[in-house]
């Protein structure tokens, strides 16, 4: 009986070694697969700051030239309203002229 007894304790033994031979190789799997998720979640960062940098700097573009936009659009205003005056100042002119131009005598 020590025989079976000693055959068992070797198979167990056996049995142990190969369990934990499979849980060092599972454990370093998911420390490569651990590491790996790591480096992607860096570079996702990196990427993820490049990204609201290019965002911010075409946010700045966009605000300047809405800026740009409503100066522009100030000014066309004022000629418009400019032209408008002229307009006015020539219709003036004309209804001067002719009130003091005498009737055609044809």
């Amino acid at each position: 009986m020590c025989r079976t007894t000693s055959t068992q304790n070797d198979d167990d033994d056996d049995d142990l070694d190969t369990q934990l031979t499979i849980l060092v190789h599972t454990i370093e799997m998911l420390e490569s697969v651990r590491d790996d998720l790591f480096s992607q979640l860096a570079s996702s960062q990196r990427e993820i700051h490049l990204l609201e940098a290019e965002n911010e700097e075409r946010r700045d573009f966009l605000d300047r030239t809405r800026q740009q936009l409503q100066q522009e659009q100030a000014l066309n205003d004022e000629i418009t309203k400019e032209i408008e005056d002229l307009i006015e100042e020539n219709d003036r002119l004309d209804q001067l002229i002719q009130k003091r131009t005498p009737p055609s005598s044809d």
